[in-house]
Parts: C-alpha cells; sequence; structure tokens
C-alpha cells in the first residue's frame, strides 16, 4: 500500500487535461510520439511531463488582474474583445466597511456548507453510495462514515496530496492520537466503496475483481487514466503495461478490505467503516 499511494502521488502532479500537445526538444523542434502505448516511449507524451510555470501573458488592462492566474483569465476576455467584470460594491454585499469582502470569504468558507458543496465532487470520483449496487445490493451501513469524513476534509482544508495519501492507506499512517488513526482508517474507505460482487463467483476470482474495480478507480478519479484497460493486454492508448497493472494489483489483493459475513446461510461480504476505538489496538494490528 505504501508503493502503491506513493506511486500514485509522484504521477497525480502531471498535466492530464487538454488536447494532445506536442513535446518540444531543447532547439525548439518537435519530437513526435509514435506509439503512446509504449511504456518507455509514451513518457514523452506532453501529459507525462512535469509541471511548468509558465510566463502569465501580456494584458492591456493591467489594473485588473490581483494575481498571475487572473491574467490568463483576462487575456482570453480580451482576445475576443471583452474586459474583466467590475468588482461587486458595498451595497451588493450589504456591508459598506472596508472589510466586506474578507469577511464575506471568511463567512463562506467557515459554512459546513462548503464542505458539502465542494465534497460532494470528490464523492462522485469515489463512486460513493450506500450499498454495493450489484448481485443484491448489499448494503453499506456505515458509508456515511466516509461521507462525512470527505465534507470534514474539504472543511478543514486538509492539503490534498495528504487527503490522497489517506484515501489509498490510511490504514497504515502513523497517527499521534486514536482519532486520527480513527479518521484516517474511515478515509481509507475509499477502497472499499463502490460496485464490487459480493458472490457468486470464486474467491480467488472476487479478490481479483476487487482489486480491478478498486485500480480503475484510482487511475479514473486521481491520475485521469483507464488503468483498467491493462488488465488484459498492454495499454493502447497510455503508457500502462500489463506489467504494471498486475505489480499494482498484487499490491491491492493483499489487502483485505471487507469481512466474510453469514446471512440467511450463504457466505457474504460486507464492509464496516467504523473508528476501532481506544481498545482497538489488537484489531488494528
Amino acid at each position: 500500500m505504501n508503493v502503491l499511494y506513493s506511486t500514485v502521488l509522484s504521477i497525480v502532479t502531471l498535466s492530464l487535461l487538454g488536447d494532445p500537445f506536442p513535446v518540444l526538444a531543447e532547439n525548439g523542434d518537435t519530437v513526435p510520439v509514435t506509439d503512446p502505448s509504449d511504456p518507455v516511449e509514451g513518457h514523452r507524451h506532453w501529459a507525462f511531463q512535469p509541471l511548468r510555470m509558465p510566463a502569465p501573458p501580456a494584458v492591456r488592462a493591467t489594473e485588473w488582474p490581483r494575481q498571475n492566474l487572473d491574467r490568463f483569465v483576462l487575456a482570453k476576455l480580451e482576445a475576443t474583445g471583452l474586459s474583466g467584470p467590475d468588482e461587486a460594491d458595498r451595497r451588493t454585499l450589504a456591508d459598506r466597511d472596508p472589510g466586506a469582502f474578507e469577511r464575506l470569504v471568511d463567512r463562506l468558507l467557515a459554512s459546513p456548507h462548503f464542505g458539502e458543496r465542494w465534497g460532494r465532487h470528490w464523492l462522485d470520483l469515489a463512486r460513493y453510495a450506500d450499498s454495493n449496487g450489484l448481485d443484491e445490493n448489499f448494503l453499506f451501513r456505515e458509508a456515511w462514515r466516509y461521507r462525512n469524513r470527505v465534507l470534514d476534509a474539504v472543511n478543514e482544508d486538509l492539503p490534498y496530496d495528504q487527503f490522497l495519501r489517506e484515501q489509498i492507506a490510511g490504514d497504515l499512517l502513523p497517527f499521534d492520537s486514536v482519532a486520527q488513526r480513527d479518521r484516517q482508517r474511515i478515509s481509507a474507505g475509499f477502497l472499499v466503496l463502490g460496485p464490487k460482487v459480493l458472490i457468486g463467483n470464486a474467491s480467488q476470482e472476487r479478490r481479483m475483481d476487487v482489486a480491478d474495480e478498486q485500480l480503475d478507480t484510482i487511475g479514473r478519479a486521481i491520475l485521469g487514466l483507464t488503468i483498467g484497460c491493462a488488465r488484459c493486454h498492454d495499454h493502447k492508448f497510455d503508457p500502462i503495461p500489463t506489467t504494471d497493472y498486475y505489480a499494482l494489483a498484487g499490491i491491492m489483493t493483499s489487502t483485505i478490505v471487507m469481512e466474510h459475513r453469514t446471512s440467511g446461510g450463504s457466505q457474504k461480504l460486507m464492509e464496516r467503516l467504523v473508528g476501532l476505538g481506544p481498545d482497538g489496538d489488537t484489531a488494528n494490528a
């Protein structure tokens, strides 16, 4: 698990948005990528290059931008003959004091609805639901704990890299208190949620299917890649060979994310995203 999340975090900062852009050599010449699926050559694709700090574009209304990001927005507006919008006045804000803007931002950030508004986007990526959605649609009774932890993490302004570590390996991270340990374990519910076939196939096949679902979600939600394609063959479009897929799958299959349960005479699998409490050291081990 430690290898997995360190691998993910080493890639997560790469740019994965936009249309294909040619890689440029130091002399400015275009370097063609003839086979993006090649695990070596494919890494030369623009999406896998380290991020670089671009120079902010020049703008005419130099007094409008407050920071460099504003220059990129304004440059696009000016290119189409538009100008930057005016700031809201004190009357619109219903606050005539000099600190009106700061107080408004602080009030919105302090609202618990901030976490609800933005946490829901991660919950969509994490395929959050209160049941597995497949075969018998078995209930995840404790899924709400994971939902609340995501909302709290947004409201706490938890750094994104730490957020990802807890999502992927929260049960293995060091902790200074029982409360911190339990928060991190609940965050690792990211691996437990989602559509998983719980009964009806061989246990080894089920274990591999669970790992595949986890890898596919990690790839789509964090990397913007369809890792799952490499389960059956080298990826046709991204530099992900089948050997890399099964190296990651080996990590996932070594981690048990569900407990065996018996109901109605047939074996089922079910998770419990509960904190272990003050006497949970033995269970944690």
